[in-house]
């Protein structure tokens, strides 16, 4: 078994796989702290790349509606 990607701790409360031999991760992405999502997103994407997946969401809304029959 391979564990990878292991927190040291999981709420405060230490891992016990972290007391064994390891090395670390070469990125500590899996943890964010959630909270307000606005504030999260402003944070983590720049404005250029806030207004791109503002627009990517009204176009792709736009082609499909409720009634239109689905896509075989």
């Amino acid at each position: 078994m391979v564990l990878t990607a292991q927190p040291e701790a999981w709420d405060g409360i230490p891992n016990p796989f972290a007391k064994l031999s390891h090395q670390v991760a070469p990125n500590s992405g899996y943890a964010v702290k959630l909270g307000d999502f606005d504030t999260l997103f402003k944070e983590r994407f720049s404005k250029r790349s806030r207004g791109t997946l503002n627009r990517k969401e009204r176009n792709d809304g736009c082609l499909l509606r409720a009634e239109d029959p689905p896509i075989r």
